[in-house]
């Protein structure tokens, strides 16, 4: 069950072989999985784009604009999958990074990797990200992505490169996420990070892992140079730089980084000359 004023619609995730679920979740296996080795590699490879374009904003407003209050295979069935775009390479590293967390999803991990994945890195912009660059093609546990502003820039760059892989303009992308994602937009109008990556946010559904319940409030004493208690004992602030005069916090924009990343993608496809 969903409704248009979630902060999302959709939620994607790719589960390990076994699990058991009940109706208000539907899994899906993609390709022929009764094929052979050459099926269940295709299988396998399909499913990490799914999902990748599944956790994206496009696909998201597309449940949110369809009016109905299911998503149910017959919405699912309409989706466009644009599997063998030039991007999906990209697509499919931050979809892995994402969703291997733990060695159950070694075997994906291991048969889709690409030696392209090695050279890959952000393209967002967005500060002391850890590289983006896979760790190789045996899964450890450095292979998933685990900081908050990591997996937020890996969700934002998705949103770029789902909106390319559709032939959505970045300005009709920024449009969408305006339309119809205003619960995300105060969210995020509302977070900060830290230098380690640790995100702390005002809203209770959106705040850090370990975010404590005055945290927000501690922070933004600190950002009118008041007292911060003990904030500084648990957060650690980007050291001053050529753009900020002193210790700070990075504050997103989720619209700029975008704009930023999408530019990036179609530059590395040859696509904006």
């Amino acid at each position: 069950m969903t409704q248009p004023g979630l902060e999302r619609s959709l939620h994607a995730a790719i589960i390990p072989p076994g699990a058991a679920h009940t109706h208000t979740v539907h899994s899906m296996q993609v390709g022929k999985p009764d094929g052979g080795a050459e099926y269940a590699h295709e299988n396998l490879r399909m499913t990490s784009i799914v999902a990748g374009l599944w956790a994206s904003l496009p696909y998201d407003y597309m449940v949110k604009v369809s009016g109905r209050t299911g998503v149910q295979a017959e919405l699912i069935d309409k989706f466009p999958a644009p599997l063998e775009h030039a991007a999906a390479p990209m697509l499919m590293l931050r979809s892995l990074r994402l969703n291997c967390l733990t060695r159950d999803y070694s075997e994906l991990w291991e048969s889709v990797y690409l030696e392209s994945f090695d050279d890959d890195f952000w393209a967002a912009s967005i500060p002391n990200t850890c590289s983006l660059g896979a760790t190789g093609r045996i899964w450890t546990k450095e292979s998933p992505l685990r900081l908050e502003i990591d997996r937020r820039a890996a969700l934002v760059e998705i949103d770029a490169l789902a909106a390319l892989m559709l032939g959505i303009s970045s300005e009709h992308l920024i449009l969408l996420y305006r339309a119809q994602f205003p619960v995300l937009r105060k969210y995020e109008y509302e977070m900060y990070f830290d230098a380690k990556g640790r995100k702390i946010a005002k809203d209770h559904h959106a705040q850090g892992i370990k975010q404590q319940k005055e945290d927000y409030k501690l922070l933004q004493a600190y950002l009118d140079k008041e007292d911060c208690g003990d904030l500084l004992d648990r957060y650690v602030p980007f050291p001053a730089d050529a753009n900020h005069d002193e210790p700070w916090f990075y504050k997103p924009n989720r619209e700029a980084e975008m704009r930023i990343a999408y530019a990036e993608f179609e530059r590395r496809l040859g696509l904006n000359g």
